[in-house]
Protein backbone atom coordinates (compact mmCIF):
# COMPACT_ATOMS: atom_id res chain seq x y z
CA UNK A 1 0.00 0.00 0.00
CA UNK A 2 1.36 3.57 -1.14
CA UNK A 3 -0.27 6.31 0.14
CA UNK A 4 0.86 9.70 -1.49
CA UNK A 5 0.63 12.82 0.68
CA UNK A 6 1.05 16.40 0.32
CA UNK A 7 -0.51 19.90 0.46
CA UNK A 8 -2.84 20.66 -2.05
CA UNK A 9 -1.95 21.19 -5.71
CA UNK A 10 1.03 19.29 -5.46
CA UNK A 11 0.20 16.66 -8.14
CA UNK A 12 -1.10 14.02 -5.96
CA UNK A 13 -3.70 13.66 -8.56
CA UNK A 14 -1.80 13.91 -11.18
CA UNK A 15 0.52 10.87 -10.20
CA UNK A 16 -2.35 8.79 -9.88
CA UNK A 17 -3.29 9.73 -13.21
CA UNK A 18 -0.01 9.12 -15.10
CA UNK A 19 -0.36 5.70 -13.85
CA UNK A 20 -4.12 4.93 -15.18
CA UNK A 21 -3.17 6.38 -18.72
CA UNK A 22 -0.28 4.09 -18.79
CA UNK A 23 -1.27 0.87 -17.65
CA UNK A 24 -4.98 1.34 -16.92
CA UNK A 25 -7.91 -0.14 -18.62
CA UNK A 26 -9.19 3.18 -20.43
CA UNK A 27 -7.18 5.06 -22.98
CA UNK A 28 -7.45 8.68 -22.27
CA UNK A 29 -7.61 11.60 -24.73
CA UNK A 30 -5.07 14.55 -24.47
CA UNK A 31 -5.33 18.30 -25.51
CA UNK A 32 -2.54 21.20 -25.31
CA UNK A 33 -3.59 21.75 -21.91
CA UNK A 34 -1.77 18.62 -21.21
CA UNK A 35 1.15 19.39 -21.80
CA UNK A 36 3.56 21.38 -19.57
CA UNK A 37 3.05 24.97 -19.77
CA UNK A 38 1.15 24.40 -23.18
CA UNK A 39 4.07 23.51 -25.08
CA UNK A 40 3.27 20.67 -27.45
CA UNK A 41 6.56 20.96 -28.38
CA UNK A 42 8.10 18.85 -25.45
CA UNK A 43 6.11 15.57 -25.83
CA UNK A 44 4.44 13.61 -22.86
CA UNK A 45 6.40 10.76 -21.90
CA UNK A 46 5.52 8.63 -18.86
CA UNK A 47 7.48 5.46 -18.35
CA UNK A 48 5.85 2.84 -15.69
CA UNK A 49 8.06 0.04 -14.77
CA UNK A 50 6.72 -3.41 -13.23
CA UNK A 51 7.90 -5.66 -11.37
CA UNK A 52 6.43 -9.46 -9.72
CA UNK A 53 5.90 -10.23 -13.74
CA UNK A 54 3.40 -13.51 -14.68
CA UNK A 55 5.07 -15.93 -15.86
CA UNK A 56 3.42 -15.41 -19.48
CA UNK A 57 5.31 -12.43 -19.89
CA UNK A 58 8.24 -13.72 -18.34
CA UNK A 59 8.33 -16.45 -20.49
CA UNK A 60 7.12 -15.12 -24.05
CA UNK A 61 10.41 -14.98 -26.28
CA UNK A 62 8.53 -11.18 -27.85
CA UNK A 63 9.59 -9.60 -24.21
CA UNK A 64 12.61 -11.32 -23.49
CA UNK A 65 15.07 -8.38 -25.35
CA UNK A 66 12.82 -5.63 -23.40
CA UNK A 67 13.51 -7.10 -19.55
CA UNK A 68 15.63 -4.99 -17.50
CA UNK A 69 16.79 -5.19 -13.81
CA UNK A 70 15.56 -3.81 -10.80
CA UNK A 71 17.50 -3.36 -7.44
CA UNK A 72 17.09 -0.71 -4.11
CA UNK A 73 15.03 1.40 -6.21
CA UNK A 74 17.69 1.53 -9.56
CA UNK A 75 16.45 0.18 -12.83
CA UNK A 76 19.24 -1.38 -14.80
CA UNK A 77 18.23 -1.19 -18.81
CA UNK A 78 19.86 -5.00 -18.53
CA UNK A 79 19.39 -7.34 -15.99
CA UNK A 80 22.25 -8.35 -14.42
CA UNK A 81 22.70 -11.42 -11.51
CA UNK A 82 20.78 -10.05 -8.65
CA UNK A 83 18.24 -7.99 -9.81
CA UNK A 84 14.57 -8.50 -10.57
CA UNK A 85 13.11 -9.05 -14.22
CA UNK A 86 11.14 -5.79 -14.85
CA UNK A 87 9.48 -4.32 -17.83
CA UNK A 88 9.09 -0.85 -19.17
CA UNK A 89 6.13 0.50 -20.56
CA UNK A 90 6.02 4.06 -22.17
CA UNK A 91 3.49 6.37 -23.01
CA UNK A 92 4.11 9.14 -25.57
CA UNK A 93 2.20 12.04 -26.24
CA UNK A 94 3.36 14.58 -29.68
CA UNK A 95 2.27 17.41 -30.78
CA UNK A 96 -0.70 15.68 -32.53
CA UNK A 97 -2.29 15.12 -29.00
CA UNK A 98 -2.30 11.21 -30.01
CA UNK A 99 -0.94 8.64 -27.69
CA UNK A 100 1.15 5.96 -28.33
CA UNK A 101 1.83 2.75 -25.93
CA UNK A 102 5.40 0.73 -25.94
CA UNK A 103 7.70 -1.42 -23.99
CA UNK A 104 10.87 0.77 -23.65
CA UNK A 105 14.25 -0.47 -23.52
CA UNK A 106 17.82 1.60 -23.93
CA UNK A 107 18.96 -1.64 -26.04
CA UNK A 108 16.18 -1.88 -28.75
CA UNK A 109 16.21 0.81 -31.54
CA UNK A 110 12.77 3.31 -31.12
CA UNK A 111 11.93 2.07 -34.94
CA UNK A 112 11.88 -1.26 -33.45
CA UNK A 113 9.83 -0.72 -30.29
CA UNK A 114 5.97 -2.48 -30.25
CA UNK A 115 2.83 -0.28 -30.21
CA UNK A 116 1.45 -2.17 -26.87
CA UNK A 117 1.84 -5.15 -24.50
CA UNK A 118 -0.72 -7.82 -26.13
CA UNK A 119 -4.53 -6.98 -24.77
CA UNK A 120 -4.21 -10.56 -22.84
CA UNK A 121 -0.90 -9.69 -21.05
CA UNK A 122 -2.07 -6.23 -20.32
CA UNK A 123 -4.81 -7.19 -18.54
CA UNK A 124 -2.30 -9.18 -16.20
CA UNK A 125 -0.64 -6.11 -15.04
CA UNK A 126 -3.65 -3.72 -15.66
CA UNK A 127 -4.25 -1.12 -12.78
CA UNK A 128 -8.24 -0.19 -12.30
CA UNK A 129 -8.73 3.19 -10.76
CA UNK A 130 -11.70 3.86 -8.55
CA UNK A 131 -12.67 7.47 -9.03
CA UNK A 132 -15.69 9.74 -9.24
CA UNK A 133 -18.04 7.08 -11.07
CA UNK A 134 -17.96 4.82 -8.75
CA UNK A 135 -21.30 3.33 -10.18
CA UNK A 136 -19.77 1.45 -13.16
CA UNK A 137 -18.40 -0.89 -11.18
CA UNK A 138 -21.87 -1.97 -9.37
CA UNK A 139 -22.83 -2.96 -12.95
CA UNK A 140 -21.36 -5.71 -15.34
CA UNK A 141 -19.97 -2.81 -18.30
CA UNK A 142 -17.16 -3.49 -20.30
CA UNK A 143 -14.60 -2.44 -17.74
CA UNK A 144 -16.29 -3.14 -14.15
CA UNK A 145 -14.58 -5.46 -11.58
CA UNK A 146 -17.52 -7.05 -11.69
CA UNK A 147 -16.71 -8.37 -15.22
CA UNK A 148 -13.37 -9.02 -13.71
CA UNK A 149 -15.01 -11.39 -11.36
CA UNK A 150 -17.22 -13.07 -13.52
CA UNK A 151 -14.88 -15.59 -14.76
CA UNK A 152 -17.83 -17.72 -16.91
CA UNK A 153 -19.81 -15.28 -19.18
CA UNK A 154 -20.25 -17.76 -22.16
CA UNK A 155 -24.09 -18.41 -21.48
CA UNK A 156 -25.10 -14.47 -20.74
CA UNK A 157 -25.08 -14.05 -24.40
CA UNK A 158 -28.21 -15.94 -25.25
CA UNK A 159 -29.83 -14.65 -21.85
CA UNK A 160 -29.58 -11.29 -23.16
CA UNK A 161 -30.98 -11.86 -26.51
CA UNK A 162 -33.65 -13.48 -25.10
CA UNK A 163 -34.36 -10.46 -22.62
CA UNK A 164 -34.06 -8.31 -25.87
CA UNK A 165 -36.80 -10.39 -27.17
CA UNK A 166 -38.77 -10.53 -24.52
CA UNK A 167 -38.56 -6.99 -24.05
CA UNK A 168 -40.03 -6.18 -27.65
CA UNK A 169 -42.69 -8.70 -27.45
CA UNK A 170 -44.43 -7.37 -23.99
CA UNK A 171 -44.67 -4.22 -25.53
CA UNK A 172 -48.05 -3.33 -27.40
CA UNK A 173 -49.87 -0.74 -28.55
CA UNK A 174 -52.59 -1.15 -26.43
CA UNK A 175 -50.17 0.24 -23.45
CA UNK A 176 -49.31 3.03 -25.74
CA UNK A 177 -52.90 4.64 -26.64
CA UNK A 178 -50.56 8.11 -26.96
CA UNK A 179 -48.84 6.84 -30.36
CA UNK A 180 -52.63 5.61 -31.53
CA UNK A 181 -52.74 8.73 -33.81
CA UNK A 182 -49.64 8.44 -34.97
CA UNK A 183 -49.70 5.33 -36.57
CA UNK A 184 -53.05 5.73 -38.15
CA UNK A 185 -51.77 8.87 -39.79
CA UNK A 186 -48.75 6.65 -40.86
CA UNK A 187 -51.08 4.22 -42.21
CA UNK A 188 -53.60 6.65 -43.96
CA UNK A 189 -50.34 7.66 -45.76
CA UNK A 190 -49.29 4.58 -46.85
CA UNK A 191 -52.24 3.66 -48.54
CA UNK A 192 -52.17 7.36 -50.52
CA UNK A 193 -48.57 7.04 -51.15
CA UNK A 194 -49.22 3.54 -52.49
CA UNK A 195 -46.51 1.30 -49.89
CA UNK A 196 -47.79 -1.71 -49.92
CA UNK A 197 -45.64 -2.85 -46.95
CA UNK A 198 -46.61 -0.03 -44.77
CA UNK A 199 -50.26 -0.49 -45.39
CA UNK A 200 -50.45 -2.75 -41.73
CA UNK A 201 -48.05 -0.69 -39.74
CA UNK A 202 -47.56 -0.88 -36.16
CA UNK A 203 -45.93 0.67 -33.25
CA UNK A 204 -43.27 -2.03 -32.03
CA UNK A 205 -39.84 -2.00 -30.22
CA UNK A 206 -36.94 -1.80 -32.61
CA UNK A 207 -34.44 -4.50 -32.49
CA UNK A 208 -31.38 -2.29 -33.18
CA UNK A 209 -32.43 0.01 -30.50
CA UNK A 210 -33.50 -2.56 -28.14
CA UNK A 211 -30.34 -3.37 -26.83
CA UNK A 212 -29.55 -5.39 -23.31
CA UNK A 213 -25.85 -5.62 -23.24
CA UNK A 214 -23.98 -6.49 -20.21
CA UNK A 215 -23.73 -2.92 -18.82
CA UNK A 216 -27.45 -2.58 -18.32
CA UNK A 217 -27.32 -5.64 -15.95
CA UNK A 218 -26.74 -4.13 -12.57
CA UNK A 219 -26.41 -4.77 -8.57
CA UNK A 220 -29.82 -4.30 -6.99
CA UNK A 221 -30.63 -4.55 -3.01
CA UNK A 222 -33.34 -6.64 -2.02
CA UNK A 223 -36.10 -4.18 -3.28
CA UNK A 224 -34.98 -4.13 -6.54
CA UNK A 225 -33.01 -0.67 -6.14
CA UNK A 226 -30.10 -0.29 -8.41
CA UNK A 227 -27.24 -0.03 -5.39
CA UNK A 228 -25.41 2.96 -7.81
CA UNK A 229 -28.31 4.57 -5.37
CA UNK A 230 -26.36 4.41 -2.41
CA UNK A 231 -24.45 7.16 -0.76
CA UNK A 232 -20.73 8.41 -2.26
CA UNK A 233 -19.19 7.00 0.97
CA UNK A 234 -21.04 2.91 0.75
CA UNK A 235 -20.28 2.90 -3.16
CA UNK A 236 -16.69 3.45 -2.50
CA UNK A 237 -16.70 1.31 0.12
CA UNK A 238 -18.70 -1.58 -1.68
CA UNK A 239 -16.55 -0.89 -5.18
CA UNK A 240 -13.17 -0.85 -3.25
CA UNK A 241 -14.13 -4.38 -1.24
CA UNK A 242 -14.91 -5.72 -5.06
CA UNK A 243 -11.57 -4.51 -6.12
CA UNK A 244 -9.68 -6.45 -3.36
CA UNK A 245 -11.89 -9.83 -3.71
CA UNK A 246 -10.90 -9.70 -7.30
CA UNK A 247 -7.11 -9.09 -6.44
CA UNK A 248 -5.95 -12.02 -8.61
CA UNK A 249 -7.54 -10.10 -12.10
CA UNK A 250 -6.44 -6.60 -10.89
CA UNK A 251 -3.06 -6.54 -9.49
CA UNK A 252 -2.88 -2.77 -9.35
CA UNK A 253 -5.56 -0.40 -7.45
CA UNK A 254 -5.84 3.38 -7.74
CA UNK A 255 -7.95 5.29 -4.94
CA UNK A 256 -8.20 9.19 -5.25
CA UNK A 257 -9.28 10.99 -1.58
CA UNK A 258 -9.53 7.72 -0.06
CA UNK A 259 -11.56 8.94 3.03
CA UNK A 260 -14.10 10.81 0.45
CA UNK A 261 -17.59 10.22 1.70
CA UNK A 262 -16.29 7.66 4.54
CA UNK A 263 -16.67 8.18 8.53
CA UNK A 264 -13.79 7.24 10.51
CA UNK A 265 -14.39 3.75 11.52
CA UNK A 266 -15.07 2.92 7.64
CA UNK A 267 -12.06 4.16 6.59
CA UNK A 268 -10.14 1.78 8.77
CA UNK A 269 -12.53 -0.79 7.43
CA UNK A 270 -11.85 -0.40 3.89
CA UNK A 271 -8.32 0.13 4.43
CA UNK A 272 -7.59 -2.64 6.44
CA UNK A 273 -10.24 -4.84 4.09
CA UNK A 274 -7.32 -3.57 1.23
CA UNK A 275 -4.57 -4.90 2.79
CA UNK A 276 -3.33 -2.05 4.92
CA UNK A 277 -2.41 -4.52 7.71
CA UNK A 278 -1.43 -7.65 5.96
CA UNK A 279 2.65 -9.03 5.83
CA UNK A 280 1.81 -9.41 1.97
CA UNK A 281 -1.04 -8.14 0.29
CA UNK A 282 -2.71 -10.02 -2.63
CA UNK A 283 -2.54 -5.99 -4.44
CA UNK A 284 -0.37 -3.32 -4.89
CA UNK A 285 -2.23 -0.23 -4.25
CA UNK A 286 -1.84 3.66 -4.75
CA UNK A 287 -3.82 5.79 -3.06
CA UNK A 288 -3.72 9.95 -2.14
CA UNK A 289 -5.61 11.28 1.34
CA UNK A 290 -6.15 14.34 2.75
CA UNK A 291 -7.26 12.70 6.31
CA UNK A 292 -5.19 12.13 9.31
CA UNK A 293 -7.78 9.26 9.79
CA UNK A 294 -6.36 7.91 7.33
CA UNK A 295 -2.82 8.41 7.60
CA UNK A 296 -3.28 7.22 11.76
CA UNK A 297 -4.13 3.73 10.25
CA UNK A 298 -1.10 3.52 8.20
CA UNK A 299 2.65 3.20 8.56
CA UNK A 300 5.36 5.18 7.70
CA UNK A 301 6.93 2.45 4.92
CA UNK A 302 3.53 3.20 3.38
CA UNK A 303 3.95 6.71 3.02
CA UNK A 304 5.51 9.01 0.34
CA UNK A 305 5.52 12.76 0.25
CA UNK A 306 4.86 14.29 -2.45
CA UNK A 307 6.79 17.91 -2.97
CA UNK A 308 6.72 20.18 -5.52
CA UNK A 309 9.23 22.91 -6.35
CA UNK A 310 8.78 26.24 -7.52
CA UNK A 311 10.00 25.34 -11.36
CA UNK A 312 7.71 22.34 -11.16
CA UNK A 313 9.79 19.42 -10.30
CA UNK A 314 7.66 16.69 -8.36
CA UNK A 315 9.41 14.67 -5.98
CA UNK A 316 8.29 11.59 -4.13
CA UNK A 317 9.99 11.07 -0.37
CA UNK A 318 10.01 8.04 1.24
CA UNK A 319 10.07 8.71 4.75
CA UNK A 320 10.20 5.26 6.23
CA UNK A 321 13.59 5.02 7.18
CA UNK A 322 13.96 8.50 9.21
CA UNK A 323 14.30 9.17 12.37
CA UNK A 324 11.60 10.15 14.00
CA UNK A 325 8.91 9.67 11.40
CA UNK A 326 6.46 7.25 13.15
CA UNK A 327 6.56 9.03 16.15
CA UNK A 328 5.20 11.77 14.47
CA UNK A 329 3.21 10.32 12.27
CA UNK A 330 1.10 9.36 15.47
CA UNK A 331 1.22 12.08 17.33
CA UNK A 332 0.90 14.89 14.31
CA UNK A 333 -0.69 13.30 11.26
CA UNK A 334 -2.80 16.60 10.31
CA UNK A 335 0.78 18.03 9.92
CA UNK A 336 2.03 15.94 7.39
CA UNK A 337 -0.67 17.14 4.83
CA UNK A 338 1.27 20.96 4.46
CA UNK A 339 4.41 21.68 3.63
CA UNK A 340 5.12 24.09 6.27
CA UNK A 341 4.80 23.24 10.04
CA UNK A 342 4.76 26.16 12.91
CA UNK A 343 5.75 23.94 16.48
CA UNK A 344 4.22 25.68 19.28
CA UNK A 345 5.55 25.23 22.45
CA UNK A 346 1.53 25.10 23.75
CA UNK A 347 -2.13 25.71 23.52
CA UNK A 348 -0.79 29.23 24.25
CA UNK A 349 0.87 29.55 21.51
CA UNK A 350 -1.62 27.84 19.07
CA UNK A 351 -4.43 29.78 20.24
CA UNK A 352 -2.62 33.34 19.42
CA UNK A 353 -1.51 32.10 16.33
CA UNK A 354 -4.87 30.72 15.59
CA UNK A 355 -6.46 34.26 16.57
CA UNK A 356 -4.19 36.45 14.61
CA UNK A 357 -4.83 34.31 11.22
CA UNK A 358 -8.73 34.88 11.91
CA UNK A 359 -8.41 38.02 12.34
CA UNK A 360 -6.18 38.76 9.57
CA UNK A 361 -8.50 36.72 6.76
CA UNK A 362 -11.34 38.61 8.16
CA UNK A 363 -9.75 41.81 6.87
CA UNK A 364 -9.24 40.14 3.65
CA UNK A 365 -5.80 39.45 3.98
CA UNK A 366 -3.48 36.47 3.41
CA UNK A 367 -3.59 33.96 5.77
CA UNK A 368 -1.58 30.65 6.80
CA UNK A 369 -3.80 28.65 4.80
CA UNK A 370 -2.37 30.15 1.45
CA UNK A 371 0.56 29.36 2.23
CA UNK A 372 0.59 25.51 3.45
CA UNK A 373 1.46 26.34 6.92
CA UNK A 374 -0.45 24.03 9.87
CA UNK A 375 0.15 24.12 13.34
CA UNK A 376 1.37 21.40 15.77
CA UNK A 377 1.44 21.23 19.22
CA UNK A 378 5.29 20.74 20.98
CA UNK A 379 4.40 20.17 24.45
CA UNK A 380 6.56 22.22 26.18
CA UNK A 381 9.64 20.59 26.98
CA UNK A 382 8.95 18.00 23.28
CA UNK A 383 9.11 20.71 21.25
CA UNK A 384 12.69 21.22 20.13
CA UNK A 385 12.66 17.40 19.26
CA UNK A 386 9.48 17.51 17.46
CA UNK A 387 11.01 20.30 15.63
CA UNK A 388 13.98 18.50 14.61
CA UNK A 389 11.90 15.23 13.70
CA UNK A 390 9.80 17.24 11.11
CA UNK A 391 13.21 18.41 9.72
CA UNK A 392 14.18 15.48 9.23
CA UNK A 393 11.38 14.17 7.48
CA UNK A 394 11.73 16.93 4.74
CA UNK A 395 9.17 20.04 6.03
CA UNK A 396 9.75 23.68 6.52
CA UNK A 397 9.72 24.41 10.09
CA UNK A 398 9.01 27.25 12.15
CA UNK A 399 9.28 26.97 15.98
CA UNK A 400 7.16 29.56 18.25
CA UNK A 401 8.22 29.11 22.39
CA UNK A 402 8.52 31.35 25.45
CA UNK A 403 11.96 32.16 26.80
CA UNK A 404 11.70 31.45 30.35
CA UNK A 405 13.19 28.11 30.04
CA UNK A 406 16.83 26.48 29.11
CA UNK A 407 17.26 26.21 25.50
CA UNK A 408 18.87 22.86 24.85
CA UNK A 409 21.32 21.46 22.54
CA UNK A 410 19.00 20.67 19.92
CA UNK A 411 18.80 24.47 18.92
CA UNK A 412 21.63 24.13 17.21
CA UNK A 413 21.05 21.59 14.78
CA UNK A 414 17.62 23.06 14.42
CA UNK A 415 19.04 26.44 13.52
CA UNK A 416 21.69 24.80 11.06
CA UNK A 417 19.10 22.94 8.96
CA UNK A 418 17.07 26.34 8.49
CA UNK A 419 14.53 26.05 11.47
CA UNK A 420 13.43 29.78 12.42
CA UNK A 421 12.46 30.35 16.06
CA UNK A 422 10.17 32.87 17.10
CA UNK A 423 10.56 33.61 21.10
CA UNK A 424 9.35 36.34 23.61
CA UNK A 425 12.87 38.50 24.96
CA UNK A 426 15.61 36.42 27.52
CA UNK A 427 13.60 35.16 29.98
CA UNK A 428 10.20 36.10 29.26
CA UNK A 429 6.91 33.82 29.05
CA UNK A 430 4.45 34.83 27.31
CA UNK A 431 2.38 36.65 30.07
CA UNK A 432 5.78 38.66 31.13
CA UNK A 433 5.35 39.86 27.43
CA UNK A 434 2.02 40.54 27.69
CA UNK A 435 1.45 42.83 30.33
CA UNK A 436 4.91 44.34 30.14
CA UNK A 437 3.78 45.58 26.02
CA UNK A 438 0.00 45.77 26.81
CA UNK A 439 -1.11 49.57 27.20
CA UNK A 440 -3.16 50.47 30.38
CA UNK A 441 -6.50 50.93 28.14
CA UNK A 442 -5.91 47.40 26.70
CA UNK A 443 -5.45 45.46 29.98
CA UNK A 444 -8.80 45.40 30.88
CA UNK A 445 -10.18 43.60 28.32
CA UNK A 446 -7.51 41.20 28.58
CA UNK A 447 -8.69 40.62 31.91
CA UNK A 448 -12.44 40.10 30.39
CA UNK A 449 -11.68 37.17 28.43
CA UNK A 450 -10.09 35.73 31.43
CA UNK A 451 -12.86 36.38 33.43
CA UNK A 452 -15.53 34.86 30.86
CA UNK A 453 -13.85 32.18 29.86
CA UNK A 454 -11.88 31.03 33.23
CA UNK A 455 -14.19 32.33 35.81
CA UNK A 456 -14.33 35.69 37.98
CA UNK A 457 -13.35 33.02 41.06
CA UNK A 458 -10.67 31.42 38.92
CA UNK A 459 -9.30 35.10 38.25
CA UNK A 460 -9.93 36.17 41.92
CA UNK A 461 -7.99 33.20 43.25
CA UNK A 462 -4.91 33.87 41.02
CA UNK A 463 -4.89 37.61 41.90
CA UNK A 464 -4.89 36.36 46.04
CA UNK A 465 -2.68 34.37 45.24
CA UNK A 466 0.08 37.05 43.26
CA UNK A 467 -1.01 39.12 46.46
CA UNK A 468 -3.58 41.53 45.57
CA UNK A 469 -6.11 42.40 48.22
CA UNK A 470 -9.45 42.00 47.76
CA UNK A 471 -10.42 45.52 47.72
CA UNK A 472 -7.90 46.40 45.01
CA UNK A 473 -9.18 43.83 42.46
CA UNK A 474 -11.84 46.00 41.30
CA UNK A 475 -9.58 48.67 40.72
CA UNK A 476 -6.82 46.66 38.92
CA UNK A 477 -9.88 45.20 36.34
CA UNK A 478 -10.98 48.77 35.12
CA UNK A 479 -7.63 51.09 36.32
CA UNK A 480 -4.40 49.17 36.18
CA UNK A 481 -1.19 51.21 36.78
CA UNK A 482 2.28 50.46 35.22
CA UNK A 483 3.05 48.82 38.57
CA UNK A 484 0.29 46.57 38.58
CA UNK A 485 2.28 44.86 35.49
CA UNK A 486 4.84 42.48 37.49
CA UNK A 487 1.37 41.44 39.50
CA UNK A 488 -0.53 40.89 36.38
CA UNK A 489 2.17 38.64 34.67
CA UNK A 490 2.25 36.50 37.73
CA UNK A 491 -0.91 35.82 38.19
CA UNK A 492 -1.86 35.15 34.82
CA UNK A 493 0.76 32.89 34.63
CA UNK A 494 1.78 29.22 36.06
CA UNK A 495 0.49 25.88 35.11
CA UNK A 496 -3.19 26.90 35.01
CA UNK A 497 -2.61 30.01 33.45
CA UNK A 498 -5.55 32.46 32.32
CA UNK A 499 -4.43 31.98 28.56
CA UNK A 500 -3.53 28.54 28.16
CA UNK A 501 -5.94 27.08 26.57
CA UNK A 502 -6.62 27.24 22.49
CA UNK A 503 -9.69 28.86 22.37
CA UNK A 504 -8.53 32.01 25.27
CA UNK A 505 -5.66 32.47 23.41
CA UNK A 506 -7.47 32.58 20.04
CA UNK A 507 -10.19 35.49 21.58
CA UNK A 508 -6.71 37.44 23.27
CA UNK A 509 -5.52 37.42 19.97
CA UNK A 510 -8.47 38.44 17.90
CA UNK A 511 -9.44 41.11 19.94
CA UNK A 512 -6.55 42.85 21.86
CA UNK A 513 -3.27 41.43 20.28
CA UNK A 514 -4.61 42.51 16.34
CA UNK A 515 -2.69 45.39 14.28
CA UNK A 516 -5.56 47.60 14.43
CA UNK A 517 -5.86 47.74 18.18
CA UNK A 518 -2.04 47.50 18.77
CA UNK A 519 -1.06 50.35 17.07
CA UNK A 520 2.24 50.93 19.32
CA UNK A 521 5.34 48.49 18.56
CA UNK A 522 7.13 46.59 21.38
CA UNK A 523 8.70 43.37 21.58
CA UNK A 524 5.20 41.55 21.72
CA UNK A 525 4.02 42.45 17.92
CA UNK A 526 7.68 42.23 16.87
CA UNK A 527 6.85 38.87 17.29
CA UNK A 528 4.00 38.36 15.82
CA UNK A 529 4.67 40.57 13.30
CA UNK A 530 7.79 37.99 12.08
CA UNK A 531 5.47 35.07 12.71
Amino acid sequence: MNAIIGPGDSCKTTILEALDLVIGSRRGSFTDADFHQLNTGDPIVIDVTIGDLPKEVLNLEAYIRFLRGYLWGLVFDEPRDGTEPVITVRLKVGEDCEPTWCLFSERVDPADLPRDIRGDHRALISAQRIGANVGQHLAWGPRSVLTRLSEKRDGLAAVLAKANRAARQDFRIEDAEDLRPAVNSARTVAKDMAVAGALDAEAALDARAVNVSNGAIALHDGRGVPLRALGIGSSRLLAAGLQAAAAAAIPILLLDEAEHGLEPHRIARMLQHLGSKAECAAQQIFLTTHSPVVLRELSAEQLWVVRRSADDVVKLHDISGIEGAKGLLRSHPEAFLSPTVLICEGATEIGLCRGIDIYETGQGKEGMALYGVSLADGTGTNQWKTACDFQRVGFRVGLFRDSDAAVPALEGEFLQKGGTVFAWREDQSFEDELFACLPLSLIPKAIQIADRLRSIETVNESLGSAGVRKEDRDRIRTKPTDADRRTLAKASGGKRGWFKRIDIAEDLARSVLNVDVMTDKCSLTDVIDAI
